[in-house]
């Protein structure tokens, strides 16, 4: 009884160490891994329905941004910096490569994992560390699908702009256990020197401090989740 359970923490050990080695190697230009996949295509739900479309068409599908809050006293630029990184688990800004869309778990959505090399660390990740020049893979809401051959599912979600693929964004980022990588929603931003910006369709135009976002996420103090 002994031996068997030895043998079983050792395989158990060794496809640990194998999928960690596989992460710690992922390449800009190259697969994703399918235990990361389908680990993300349960965490975006956009409930559009089971999408299939007419063989030989595309099917598109727009999900339109949310109504917009406006509170009676806004934060001031520095309260809304810190909320923007103490929202998530890491902050970055990173090189966007290959991308991978698909259904999501449920048919009713569809999701794009992107590999992305990261350039500027932000905000870190005490759970599980971001390396400078290192790839991981950031699941995104929308994308477009192969659902069979010239049958194509294309979703647009209009408050998460896509990925492109070339592109350097600064991402905010949202730490999946099960795939020891990260989701992003929301705006995407451009970093322009010292300043960083909504990127279109996005209508906020407004730009903020890049030095002061950095400053500000080194002396955070956020919330315990």
């Amino acid at each position: 009884m002994k031996t068997v359970c030895c043998l079983v923490f050792v395989s158990i050990l060794l496809v640990r160490t194998c999928y960690s080695q596989a992460d710690a190697q992922l390449d800009l230009n190259g697969p994703i891994p399918a235990a990361v996949h389908e680990a993300h295509s349960h965490r975006f739900t956009q409930k559009l329905g089971v999408l299939s479309a007419k063989e030989g068409t595309t099917l598109s599908m727009g999900v339109g941004r949310g109504m917009g809050f406006f509170p009676k006293n806004p934060p001031t630029r520095d309260e809304l910096l810190k909320q923007m990184v103490c929202s998530v688990d890491a902050a970055a800004v990173a090189l966007i490569g290959e991308s991978e869309s698909s259904l999501t778990s449920d048919r009713e959505g569809v999701f794009t994992d992107s590999l992305a090399r990261i350039k500027t660390i932000v905000r870190d990740n005490p759970k599980h560390a971001l390396a400078l020049n290192g790839v991981i893979v950031i699941g995104r809401p929308g994308g477009i699908v192969e659902v069979s051959p010239r049958t194509k599912v294309d979703v647009f979600v209009e408050d998460s702009p896509p990925f492109l693929k070339g592109n350097e964004y600064l991402v905010f980022l949202r730490y999946v256990p099960e795939s020891e990588q990260y989701t992003s929603t929301g705006d995407l931003f451009q970093v322009d020197g010292m300043l960083f910006k909504a990127v279109p369709p996005s209508p906020d135009v407004t730009r903020y401090d890049f030095s002061a976002l950095t400053s500000i996420a080194e002396k955070a103090t956020c919330p315990k989740k």
